[in-house]
């Protein structure tokens, strides 16, 4: 008899310890899961093979130490914002890479003509210059690693006040823009529903100011034009991944990888 109960306290011990495990394994995942997707996503960038990512690319136009002011604007944009008009938001096409491979391939010529000290000098500024990050050179990288591009508009913050949805690897990307006009829980929530409606995979939101809306809920992805103090490869608020926008001189980068895994990184220099 003793024996027999000793066996059930050993059994109850062992489910104890089994449920015990499980839950620790649960709470790992839920906790550094994103981090482990990030970092498998960092791996795939750096060998190259982005085969059935996304890359969300955009320009950087948060100033170091940006506050609540209204950020300082040139006067292009102030002209696009008066006078908004939509952009074409499509994966890098294949006329767009053959301008490019143009470029490099004129700036590769060479010439016989002797070349002087000062040509040196502008050939080293140059190089210097070829080294930095711009959209399109991240663009035509992320491309080159045969993942599908998407520039996205964080200059215009009326960019996406009309649906606009882009096909990229199989998924369906809605955009909405939210400013200090727009930013209104019931707004959010229609233009949510529209896309909803649509069967749009993922619903990515500009915002002018991540504390206009006190959540996103609905919104897959949130890109703040400000500083917000956010890591570069962005946080996970409930559902939503959220980023802020890249400091200017650099480019912002989001990627989707194949199960929609939500990385994010800052490009400084190619």
């Amino acid at each position: 008899m003793k024996q027999i109960t000793r066996e059930k306290a050993a059994l109850v011990f062992f489910i104890g310890l089994a449920l015990f495990g499980l839950v620790c394994v649960l709470t790992y995942i839920v906790l550094f899961g994103h981090s482990l997707n990030a970092t498998a996503s960092s791996i795939d960038d750096a060998t190259g093979n982005l085969e059935g990512y996304t890359a969300l690319v955009y320009e950087g136009v948060a100033e170091e130490d940006d506050d609540d002011a209204t950020q300082a604007q040139t006067p292009e944009q102030e002209a696009a914002n008066l006078n908004p008009v939509m952009r074409t938001v499509a994966p890098l096409n294949d006329r767009a890479l053959y301008r490019y491979r143009m470029y490099e391939s004129e700036t590769a010529s060479t010439s016989d003509d002797e070349v002087t000290a000062s040509d040196v000098a502008d050939s080293d500024e140059s190089a210097e210059d070829q080294q930095k990050a711009t959209v399109f050179g991240v663009m035509c990288s992320y491309r080159d690693k045969n993942a599908a591009v998407i520039e996205v508009d964080v200059t215009n913050s009326r960019a996406y006040n009309e649906i606009t949805i882009v096909r990229a690897n199989g998924k369906t990307f809605g955009f909405i823009s939210l400013d200090r006009v727009s930013a209104v829980p019931h707004y959010l929530d229609k233009r949510v529903a529209e896309y909803e409606e649509l069967n749009t995979d993922l619903i990515v939101a500009v915002v002018s100011d991540l504390s206009l809306l006190s959540n996103y809920d609905g919104v897959d992805i949130v890109i703040s034009t400000k500083n917000e103090d956010i890591a570069s490869s962005g946080v996970v608020m409930g559902s939503t991944f959220v980023n802020d926008a890249a400091q200017i001189g650099q480019v912002g980068t989001i990627l989707v990888s194949p199960s929609r895994s939500v990385s994010a990184k800052d490009v400084t220099s190619l």
